[in-house]
């Protein structure tokens, strides 16, 4: 998960680029669905959980995974577990944009819950996703920001009031799949108008779930008027949440990590649990790219280890990877070198 300047930069786990514009996570997408048919060939025959202190991972579905037999998810969700996983969050459950709509199908969901009671995982399940949100935060003006929201929540509201997964054991609450920043919020009016939107939100999951919705958020380089522990301060004044804190590593480096300790001090003194992501892939630097020619590969094992010794006494509830699908489990030199030295 990198903050590629917030609607900027994406590209994939092999350094191809993406269009701009898209979700700091998306760049994820050819590494993932390139590596799925190679996924019934991997093994990790005899590992135990990891001893790095990673237990949750993110896992972000596409529009190939709605193919995917449950015997490939079953040998997905077996290697995460197998890499020290005890829950996966679901990045989203479907994606809108421009060029297509697409959703994971009630089998499918069906095929990802009984594997989890199979196998003792945990699922947080990502609500449905429009990719046009980075596009829209950069308008000037506030009424597309205000249709857009709407819109947004109501495809939350109509997927959680539809569906009956919460009801299943493993079933670990909600995620709403669009990451807070200080820089696209610094003004009154947006944030009045985002705390408002994730009330609501979390208003239309009362009933269905004692677990707080999760939702991550990260600090944007991007010089802004307010702080992140400012905009964090009055969300939770106001609504119920669960932070999941980007360390940001991938791109801004070691360093972010103090970059980061006003928010956590919040959270701390206001007694809320939150989680850590890990983030296990590094920035290729390379001064002829441009800001929407981010490349990136898997960060070494010596990198990680460092991110892991601050994050452990950074006061997380859990440390969560983002993500073993594609930067350990992938196809690349850099992640096949990875994952042969992932501590067992």
């Amino acid at each position: 998960m990198t903050h590629l300047s917030d609607p900027e930069m994406q590209t994939t786990a092999q350094g191809s680029t993406l269009r701009p514009g898209l979700n700091r996570r998306r760049f994820l997408m050819a590494s993932a669905t390139a590596t799925a048919a190679l996924g019934l060939g991997f093994s990790l025959t005899g590992c135990s959980p990891t001893p790095l202190g990673m237990s949750g991972t993110f896992f972000q579905p596409w529009m190939d995974h709605t193919n995917w037999p449950k015997e490939t998810w079953r040998v997905k969700c077996l290697q995460m577990k197998e890499l020290g996983c005890k829950d996966i969050t679901i990045q989203w459950v479907g994606e809108r944009s421009t060029e297509h709509d697409w959703r994971l199908s009630d089998e499918t969901l069906k095929s990802i819950f009984d594997i989890a009671d199979e196998l003792d995982l945990k699922i947080r399940l990502g609500l449905p996703y429009d990719t046009r949100w980075w596009q829209v935060l950069e308008s000037k003006s506030i009424e597309p920001i205000v249709e857009f929201l709407n819109e947004a929540k109501q495809r939350m509201e109509q997927f959680i009031t539809q569906s009956r997964w919460h009801v299943r054991p493993a079933f670990l609450g909600w995620y709403i799949p669009y990451e807070i920043e200080q820089y696209s919020w610094a003004t009154e009016q947006r944030k009045e108008l985002l705390v408002n939107w994730l009330v609501a939100i979390v208003g239309s999951t009362r009933g269905t779930t004692q677990h707080p919705v999760a939702i991550s958020t990260y600090h944007s380089a991007i010089v802004s008027e307010s702080s992140l522990a400012q905009l964090w301060n009055i969300i939770t004044e106001r609504v119920a949440l669960r932070p999941m804190i980007q360390d940001g590593v991938g791109v801004e480096g070691m360093a972010n990590y103090a970059k980061l300790e006003p928010l956590r001090d919040l959270l701390k003194q206001k007694h809320i649990a939150f989680d850590l992501i890990i983030e296990l892939f590094e920035e290729i630097k390379n001064d002829h790219l441009s800001s929407v020619d981010f490349q990136a590969r898997s960060a070494s094992l010596v990198r990680i280890k460092q991110q892991i010794e601050i994050a452990k006494t950074f006061g997380a509830e859990q440390l969560v990877s983002f993500s073993l699908d594609p930067w350990v489990m992938g196809e690349t030199a850099e992640a096949r070198l990875l994952l042969k030295n992932w501590p067992t």
